[in-house]
């Protein structure tokens, strides 16, 4: 097959969830023999380009959103129409059988737009992974207005694509009740489990006995509630252990300040000692982490999936999650990993205290981890994978296409080729200005010399004249 993989994020240039799930894809699918096309911003290009780990089944195109800066003033509107400007010009040179795109950012909205009113692209079915909708991630990061351009445009694009499949049950749940989508099916991500190398103790990192928090620093991912139960345990149970937190800071949509100066006040000074603060790693030094951890803890609000979570069962390490959340489905309601009461910062505390008391059951849960994390592995899901992409090529040949394109989608596109139209010639007349421009300068410049040349000869036609007469 030759598939498109549509995403703004790439790892390791963007070491977040959405951007590890392409490269995981697009890397199995690569040993597979099958062509896959990923469209990525231009400056993810440019890295890949530099880099050795390149495949030769595998080509990054990149996404100028600069050329497309006199159309629209909104990033996210820049960007999913250079997207599309990219797949016209793909179609052109390769038979492509499948796009994906993913949900965050509306990167397929004019993709979407223009298939459904135009035709264009129409041969090729569209499939949206749904990771975490940003309207989700509003609402679950206390944002009081959680809808936007951007969330509309996400939501556009969810509802009008062809296909859409999610990470998770739960994600599935949430969009089915929130959009009314009903024909969702869900397919996990493929996660690469790393290899278990237990390293030398000696090892600077593993120094210290210590739990560990791996995730973006915001109000969704509960960062909060960890804090705040680590600074309980280390008040009221024992101080022989530290907390590391990996992951990005992010500004927090409510009080402008970012996360970790917020989380450092919870903190009282003569704690701080024991939390390390890092920024996101690479996997090879993520796994050093993860394999060496008492505890991994996910304490997140709301999860679409947990990629990190799976990574750190991968190398043995015993899990805590929040309930309610999909990372139930990754421990398997309990079989696999430990669960606290979501939001409850006591709860968090009991089962941190369980889990550090018990040897025993802290290195039954590290082999149950490993054990389940197997299930997530590229080996085992690709055969579903492929089941998923083959039926919808299959079921999109007999698709009926929907020509009932509502009047303001058909406006908008209209208005924009009307617009990009009048960019053209405005562009064309100030090139044809520019040239002429230039021609009077050289003629300028001519005329300029011609009258220099002038002005000597009158000097020397005066000479001669003088001389002339004061001979006669």
């Amino acid at each position: 097959m030759n598939i498109c993989l549509v995403s703004r994020e790439l790892y390791p240039f963007q070491k977040a969830g959405i951007g590890v799930y392409v490269y995981n894809l697009s890397k199995t699918l690569a040993q597979h023999g099958h062509r896959v096309f990923i469209v990525t911003s231009k400056d993810n290009q440019t890295k890949y380009s530099c880099t050795e780990f390149g495949d030769q089944n595998i080509t990054v195109l990149g996404v100028d959103v600069f050329s497309e800066l006199r159309l629209f003033e909104e990033f996210n509107f820049m960007y999913s129409y250079g997207v599309y400007c990219v797949l016209v010009k793909l179609i052109e040179e390769v038979t492509i059988d499948i796009i994906e795109f993913a949900d965050y950012f509306g990167e397929s909205f004019f993709s979407v737009l223009y298939k459904k009113v135009t035709g264009k692209l129409l041969g090729i079915p569209f499939v949206m992974k749904l990771h975490t909708p940003t309207f989700e991630c509003n609402v679950h990061n206390g944002l009081l207005e959680p809808a936007n351009v951007m969330t509309q445009q996400e939501d556009f694009a969810i509802q009008k694509i062809d296909y859409v499949y999610a990470i998770s049950d739960f994600m599935k749940y949430t969009i089915e009740t929130r959009l009314q989508r009903d024909d969702i099916e869900v397919l996990y991500n493929m996660i690469e489990i790393f290899r278990d190398n237990r390293m030398d103790k000696s090892d600077e990192i593993i120094k210290d006995r210590y739990v560990l928090y791996v995730g973006r620093l915001e109000d969704r991912k509960g960062i909060d509630i960890l804090i705040k139960a680590a600074v309980k345990l280390l008040n009221s149970v024992t101080k022989n252990i530290k907390f590391i937190i990996i992951g990005k800071d992010v500004i927090s949509g409510k009080s402008y300040k970012t996360v970790k100066s917020e989380m450092i006040e919870i903190i009282p000074d003569s704690l701080q000692p024991y939390f390390e603060w890092k920024d996101p790693l690479g996997h090879d030094e993520l796994k050093k982490y993860y394999q060496n951890a008492l505890v991994s803890v996910f304490p997140s609000r709301f999860e679409g999936f947990g990629n990190v979570c799976v990574e750190a069962m991968g190398m043995g390490s015993p899990v805590i999650v929040a309930n309610k959340t999909a990372m139930i489905e990754i421990i398997d309601d309990g079989k696999f990993g430990i669960s606290f009461e979501n939001g409850c910062v006591d709860d968090l505390f009991e089962k941190l205290v369980h889990i550090l008391n018990n040897e025993e059951d802290r290195l039954k849960l590290g082999e149950l981890a490993k054990e389940r994390a197997v299930y997530f592995s590229p080996i085992n899901l690709y055969p579903e994978q492929m089941k998923f992409y083959n039926k919808i090529v299959e079921d999109y040949r007999t698709k009926e296409v929907d020509k009932n394109n509502p009047i303001l989608e058909a406006v908008i596109i209209e208005n924009l080729n009307k617009i990009q139209t009048l960019i053209q010639e405005n562009q064309r007349i100030s090139d044809s200005w520019e040239e002429i421009a230039n021609v009077n300068e050289m003629h300028v410049n001519e005329i300029k010399a011609l009258n220099s040349e002038c002005n000597r000869i009158i000097v020397e036609w005066e000479s001669v004249v003088h001389t002339v007469k004061k001979e006669t």
